[in-house]
């Protein structure tokens, strides 16, 4: 049998041709644009990037030279230091052996007391509540409270931090110890606590040289002797017989004024 074409009507024909190229999908876009977006925001951020470096070198010259165009820093500090406190019997932190009946193995010494001189500390400092009739001795006995319950100004202190150029620094500390003196015996006093020069010989600044009546650097003890930077008293055994400001040696100051 033979197919039988039927003819197509020229408006139903074009109707067909529309659908069909609706139904084929599009043509995928081409990614140039989207590579010169990419390309444009990667700018946009190297420019601000830039700009912000900038602006913080210009802040970092601005302030070395503020720096720079400063008056030598002096630096003034004080505080003063206040307690009461009370002890057992006396004050005192040791006892006479009469008779040797605490340590008979040392019957053959006159005199035997056993404890610790200091170990009635009472401030910062490094004073005893008191020191007793050791007999033989002479001490500055700075407190003698005699085992009452005393109300104590333990120190008023003076403190100046001076810079001697963009290298060289001197600090001082002055205490001030106000004190009931009797029978001839010190009382209102005052010492320098310290009187050193710092001088920092390399550019980063992490090298010191200390010359004068210097506070340690070796410890922790040491840094932390200062009312100001403890709360209480001594605390350990050690830091009764090691803790206090150090004196340089001979050596040093001949050497540091020969450079």
């Amino acid at each position: 049998m033979n197919p039988r074409i039927t003819s197509i009507a020229p408006g139903l024909g074009a109707a067909l041709l529309a659908v069909t190229a609706a139904a084929q999908p599009a043509p995928p876009a081409s990614a140039a644009p989207a590579a010169d977006t990419d390309e444009a925001s990667d700018d946009a951020d190297s420019a601000a990037l830039a700009a912000k470096v900038q602006e913080l070198e210009d802040k970092l010259a601005s302030l070395q030279t503020q720096q720079a165009n400063k008056p030598f820093p002096i630096k003034i500090t004080g505080y003063g230091d206040l307690g009461a406190f009370a002890t057992q019997g006396d004050g005192t932190g040791f006892r006479r052996d009469i008779g040797h009946t605490a340590m008979p193995s040392l019957g053959n010494y006159g005199w035997v007391f056993y404890g610790d001189l200091l170990a009635t500390q009472i401030n910062s400092r490094g004073d005893v509540a008191d020191l007793g009739q050791a007999p033989g001795v002479e001490r500055f006995d700075s407190v003698h409270s005699g085992g009452k319950l005393t109300f104590l100004v333990n120190e008023l202190n003076l403190g100046i931090k001076a810079g001697l150029g963009p290298t060289a620094m001197f600090t001082g500390s002055v205490n001030f110890t106000p004190r009931s003196g009797s029978n001839f015996n010190l009382g209102d006093s005052f010492d320098i606590d310290i009187a050193q020069l710092e001088w920092m010989p390399t550019e980063d600044g992490k090298t010191s040289i200390f010359v004068g009546k210097v506070d340690s650097v070796l410890g922790n003890e040491y840094k932390t002797r200062k009312a100001s930077d403890r709360f209480g008293i001594t605390p350990s055994l050690m830091a009764r017989y090691t803790t206090g400001t150090a004196i340089a040696s001979r050596r040093a100051r001949c050497c540091s004024t020969i450079t």
